[in-house]
């Protein structure tokens, strides 16, 4: 047991090295030796108490001791924040993924009403519409072109695209760390694509932003035409050519909807609600019927998709794909390991006030076009467990992606919270949501109609999330005593929850 316990420390220190790599002086030592050495000590524990055990048989032991099963039943079954989910999660040598709940609740009949649609259950080959980890992808594209030589992150936006004339003396970095708020008029509320087009060919930089929250999909927008004209490619052709085909990456598509044999497969996302105070003071829930299964759920996105893949959403992908990607920037595959290294790299987070009980207020801490760890975990897209230089994505659809190159762990949550739930609500009403029994968020109205509310799902989902990513610390310490051998990787493991 001694060498387990030396094992254990030297582990720690490492732990509690690498939450600093990558880190600024506002993420640095968030979290204690003490509080890594206890998420540690089970490893050591079940070794211990399960000597004959083989590597399968220890991981399968911490994984029944972490309750991740319990939280994500509670997530799906009880709270309902999500028609259904898929977790996958683990280490560069070992994943394993949680399936729960269906992919489909309700649907549209062919005179336009509502009905219940229970036939489908997540499979393991699921697709999702993954939102703003749409934004990843355009990053690493802009990295690649750097890396090509093709660009330089200094060069200016005009230069590739002179069309973008609000943004003259605007550079590609600037951009891509959501450096210059900008502003356009409503492109999801323009009446066609060539509305929305000139809208965003008119974008300007906000001068009257609030630098408290410069995330923004705008810059995203913009860089999709920097890809392109830079490339000669469409985006999408790029995205293929350069980074998905070499890793062997097939289930991320930018279209899916016309393609039957796939729609059998996605995850629906719309049919959604508005709790809302109507013209004459009643509450109301309005339905959202603009997005059917298949459909980008972001309108901006929709709209623009004439002109192609956008640069901020669009993408549909498996959670296979994801960590493939995952690996695939882990191992240095993509980019280089330093490159991979500086996307998650705070730009924007930075104290804006302390108040008098020196509770410090911060702004928005992002990368390019990613969070960056935030030094209040309630607020942080990255664990606090997790080095400086972890990548932290999500998407309004339900997506959470996180990536920590140095730790070598991931992480990739995909669900549909956005179907046949309430997605947003009146301000003014928003305090008459209720909590019952089970912990399901609902909305009320007074002829009794009942809907669940997936408004806070960003901060349901955290604790399933936590806890997979804690595992996978786990699971990479068991790793580390068993000396794998560094490309030996071990089968998908799928877990179906009931």
């Amino acid at each position: 047991m001694l060498a387990l316990e030396n094992e254990l420390e030297l582990y720690v220190e490492d732990l509690y090295r690498n939450q600093n790599i990558g880190a600024d002086s506002n993420q640095r030592n968030l979290m204690s030796k003490e509080a890594f050495e206890f998420l540690m000590r089970p490893v050591i524990n079940v070794i211990r108490d399960n000597r004959d055990a083989s590597l399968d048989e220890i991981r399968r032991i911490l994984y029944r001791n972490s309750g991740i099963e319990e939280v994500a039943k509670s997530l799906i079954y009880d709270k309902g924040a999500a028609p259904g989910m898929m977790i996958s999660y683990g280490t560069k040598h070992f994943m394993e993924t949680l399936i729960a709940g269906a992919n489909r609740e309700v649907s549209l009949d062919v005179s336009g009403k509502i009905v219940d649609d229970m036939n489908q259950i997540f499979l393991p080959n699921t697709i999702f519409d993954i939102a703003s980890i749409t934004k990843l992808f355009t990053s690493l594209s802009i990295l690649k072109l750097e890396e090509f030589g093709v660009i330089s992150l200094d060069d200016k936006i005009t230069r590739y695209v002179p069309e973008f004339r609000g943004l003259e003396g605007i550079s590609i970095l600037d951009l891509l760390t959501f450096q210059v708020p900008l502003k356009t008029k409503r492109i999801d509320q323009s009446i066609d694509f060539e509305e929305a087009k000139r809208a965003l060919l008119d974008i300007k930089v906000d001068t009257s932003s609030n630098v408290a929250r410069p995330y923004s999909d705008m810059g995203a927008m913009v860089l999709k035409y920097v890809i392109e004209n830079a490339s000669g490619q469409k985006y999408s052709d790029f995205l293929d050519y350069y980074i998905l085909k070499p890793l062997g990456i097939e289930d991320v598509y930018s279209n899916v909807k016309d393609n039957k044999r796939l729609l059998k497969r996605v995850a629906s996302t719309g049919y959604d609600y508005r709790y809302a105070v109507g013209t004459n003071g009643s509450e109301e829930l309005i339905l959202n019927k603009s997005v059917a299964c298949g459909d980008v759920y972001d309108g901006k996105a929709r709209i623009l998709s004439e002109d192609g893949l956008s640069g901020h959403a669009g993408l549909f992908a498996t959670t296979e794909s994801m960590i493939k990607l995952s690996r695939a920037l882990m191992s240095g595959a993509i980019l280089e390991p330093n490159a991979v290294g500086n996307i998650g790299k705070n730009r924007t987070g930075r104290i804006l006030s302390t108040d008098i009980d020196n509770t410090r207020n911060y702004s928005q801490f992002l990368g390019a076009l990613v969070h960056s760890k935030h030094p209040i975990l309630n607020f942080s897209e990255v664990h606090h467990i997790l080095s400086g230089s972890t990548i932290g994505m999500s998407g309004w659809t339900g997506m959470q992606l996180t990536i920590d190159p140095v730790n070598e762990v991931t992480s990739f949550l995909a669900s549909n919270r956005s179907h046949n739930r309430v997605t947003s609500i009146d301000s003014s009403i928003a305090k008459k949501v209720l909590v019952d029994s089970r912990g399901r968020r609902l909305v009320r109205l007074a002829d009794g109609t009942e809907k669940i509310d997936s408004t806070g799902f960003v901060y349901q989902r955290d604790r399933l999330s936590h806890k997979s990513l804690e595992l996978a610390l786990q699971y990479r310490f068991l790793e580390r005593i068993e000396a794998l051998e560094n490309n030996k990787v071990h089968s998908l493991v799928i877990n179906r929850l009931v």
